[in-house]
């Protein structure tokens, strides 16, 4: 869940899909739909990060060469067309995802060197099969 444009948002782990639920009456309402086969992870965050509504999606991956390895793709709400735009990049910004909350800052705004990077709070993998050697 995360909190947009005044509004509360979820993510439907399995689909992708996001409803707005409006504060007044509580009613839901299609924001957009899945991601069309690009979101295959177990695990979804939804993150406000300078005014748009990110879905970062996670998932484990399967290649030989690096045991537990997690993959990570990102995706920006195109609330037009009611889509996510996979991002090739997010260019300076930092993402902080966990449990409990979610936000984004960028690398001046905490001195770093250079943004493009997710860093996963508290234990978020301790529901999910993901890492299950602890490795993550």
């Amino acid at each position: 869940m995360a909190t947009y444009i005044r509004q509360l948002y979820a993510v439907e782990e399995l689909s992708s899909k996001i409803f707005a639920v409006a504060p007044e009456d509580l009613s839901v309402q299609l924001v957009a739909k899945d991601v069309h086969g690009k979101g295959r992870g177990d695990i979804k965050f939804l993150v406000e990060s300078e005014g748009e509504l990110l879905l970062v999606d996670v998932y484990e991956s399967f290649d030989l060469a690096y045991k537990d390895a997690l993959k990570i793709n990102v995706f920006r709400l195109d609330e037009k067309e009611k889509e996510w735009v996979k991002l090739p990049s997010l260019g300076d910004r930092i993402l902080f995802l966990g449990n409990g909350c979610s936000f984004s800052t960028c690398d001046s705004d905490l001195c770093v060197a250079k943004g493009n990077c997710v860093i996963f709070m508290e234990d978020v993998f301790d529901n999910y099969k993901l890492c299950e050697s602890g490795m993550c």
